[in-house]
C-alpha cells in the first residue's frame, strides 16, 4: 500500500511539473505568434481577421496565466525554481543561434565554433535536470500559509496536514450539491468558489472554507458550491473538522462570522 502511494505521488509530481513547463512553453509561443499574425496574416487577410485573432490569443494567454498563477501558489518554492530553469534554458538556446549566425557570418571559424558549442553542451545538461517535486511539503506550506492556521504551532499544523485530504478541481466542477448530506469541510487553498445558498450568491477565494455551516448544523444541503477556477482544496472530515473546532479559536471564530453574515443563529449550531 505504502509502494503505491509513494508511485502515485511521485506520477503526480511528475505530471505537475510535465504541466508547469508545458504552460511556460506556451506562454512564450503565444508571444510569438503574436507578431507572426502582424507580418504575415495581417498583409494577407487584412486588420480584421488580425485583430480577431489577437483577440483570441489574448484570452488564451489570460488562461494559462490564471493556470500558472494557481500553480505559483500551491509551489511556491518550486516554481520560482522551474521559472528560473526556463530562462536559463531559453537564453541557452538564443546563445547557440548566436553562434551559428557568428559562424555563418564568417566572424568565427569552425574550430571555435566546436569548442563554443561544446562548452554549450555542459551548460544545457546542467540546465535540463529539473528540481524534485515533494507534494507531501508542497502541502504542510499550505497549512502554514492559511491565516486561520497561523497561530497553530508547527507539531499541530503538521498533523493538520496529515489528517487533511488534497483536491483539485476544474472551472465548472460541482463540489457541493443542494440536497447532498453534509460530511466534510473544505478550506480553499488557491483558486475560486462560487456559492449559491437561499437565492444570494458570493465568491470565496484563498483562505477561506465552505461547508461549515451545513455540517455544524446538520441539515441538509441548501448550498450550491462550484469551482469557477482550477482550484485546491484541503478537505476535512467532520471529526477531526469539529477536533480542530476545539482547538483553534480562529477557526471558531471564522465559523461564528460566516453564520452571521448569512443571516443565521450561531446558537443553532452543534459547536
Amino acid at each position: 500500500m505504502l509502494h503505491n502511494r509513494l508511485r502515485l505521488s511521485g506520477m503526480l509530481a511528475s505530471l505537475t511539473a510535465d504541466r508547469f513547463e508545458i504552460l511556460l512553453n506556451l506562454r512564450l509561443i503565444l508571444r510569438d505568434l503574436h507578431s507572426y499574425i502582424d507580418t504575415k496574416i495581417r498583409r494577407i487577410h487584412g486588420r480584421r481577421v488580425a485583430d480577431l485573432l489577437h483577440e483570441l490569443l489574448r484570452r488564451r494567454e489570460a488562461s494559462i496565466e490564471a493556470a500558472l498563477d494557481g500553480l505559483r501558489l500551491q509551489y511556491p518554492g518550486y516554481a520560482e525554481e522551474i521559472e528560473r530553469r526556463f530562462l536559463r534554458r531559453t537564453s541557452l538556446r538564443l546563445e547557440e543561434r548566436e553562434y551559428d549566425v557568428l559562424l555563418a557570418d564568417g566572424i568565427i571559424g569552425n574550430e571555435l565554433h566546436t569548442t563554443l558549442k561544446q562548452e554549450l553542451s555542459v551548460k544545457r545538461r546542467a540546465a535540463e535536470s529539473r528540481p524534485p517535486l515533494d507534494l507531501a511539503v508542497q502541502k504542510a506550506e499550505l497549512v502554514r500559509q492559511f491565516p486561520l492556521f497561523s497561530e497553530m504551532d508547527d507539531e499541530s499544523r503538521k498533523q493538520l496536514a496529515t489528517a487533511l485530504r488534497t483536491r483539485y478541481v476544474r472551472p465548472g466542477d460541482i463540489l457541493l450539491r443542494k440536497g447532498d448530506l453534509p460530511r466534510e469541510v473544505s478550506f480553499i487553498a488557491s483558486g475560486a468558489v462560487d456559492i449559491e445558498t437561499a437565492g444570494q450568491r458570493f465568491r470565496l477565494g484563498r483562505g477561506e472554507m465552505f461547508g461549515q455551516l451545513s455540517l455544524l448544523s446538520r441539515q441538509t444541503r441548501r448550498t450550491q458550491a462550484t469551482a469557477i477556477s482550477h482550484t485546491t482544496l484541503l478537505v476535512l472530515d467532520e471529526a477531526r473538522f469539529r477536533k480542530l473546532l476545539k482547538r483553534n479559536q480562529d477557526v471558531r471564530s471564522a465559523v461564528l462570522e460566516s453564520a452571521e453574515r448569512r443571516g443565521l443563529d450561531a446558537a443553532a449550531l452543534q459547536l
